[in-house]
């Protein structure tokens, strides 16, 4: 449900994308997943399989989320079916560019593509690779999504709700 397979595909197929389109190797990029389950040690096959074990740290259940936010540079969150993400709420108030799919309703209610976000199809591994290597090659637009990625979470505020809400 979560995509994570989706996600290593892709993070796999970034060497084949980085030869037409970074001036650097991709080899130096880590993915770190946050959070465990039951597709653990299958993700884990996969992740040898795609021959990337090496650059993932399946970190498992985190306390302290905010911290790995801080170390990150982008958020992924390639899942299948969702509800409204918590995960993707912490990493837009945390001012992170975020990759979405177009799976679930869910994710879309917060992010627009181009705007405060990437939006790509969902199952489509290359193209979400395109993505995060769009979002690598472009800090400026990283910076960009990612303030207003916190401007969208602003409109979910209390302040801003209360009113509604009494209305």
């Amino acid at each position: 449900q979560k995509g994570l397979d989706r996600l290593i595909e892709a993070f796999a197929g970034l060497a084949d994308l980085s030869e037409f389109t970074l001036p650097e190797s991709t080899d130096s990029w880590s993915l770190t997943l946050v959070g465990d389950g039951p597709e653990r040690v299958a993700l884990e096959a996969l992740a040898d399989q795609c021959a990337v074990r090496h650059r993932i740290r399946f970190l498992g259940h985190c306390h302290d989320v905010r911290s790995e936010l801080a170390a990150a540079a982008v958020f992924v969150l390639p899942s299948r079916k969702e509800g409204v993400p918590n995960a993707l709420l912490e990493a837009m108030a945390a001012g992170l560019a975020v990759i979405v799919n177009d799976a679930s309703p869910g994710p879309l209610e917060f992010v627009t593509h181009d705007q405060n976000g990437l939006v790509v199809s969902h199952d489509d591994a290359a193209e979400l690779a395109r993505a995060m290597l769009r979002l690598q090659n472009d800090p400026q637009l990283r910076t960009r999504l990612g303030l207003a990625a916190q401007e969208r979470l602003k409109t979910q505020d209390w302040p801003v709700l209360e009113p509604i809400w009494k209305a």
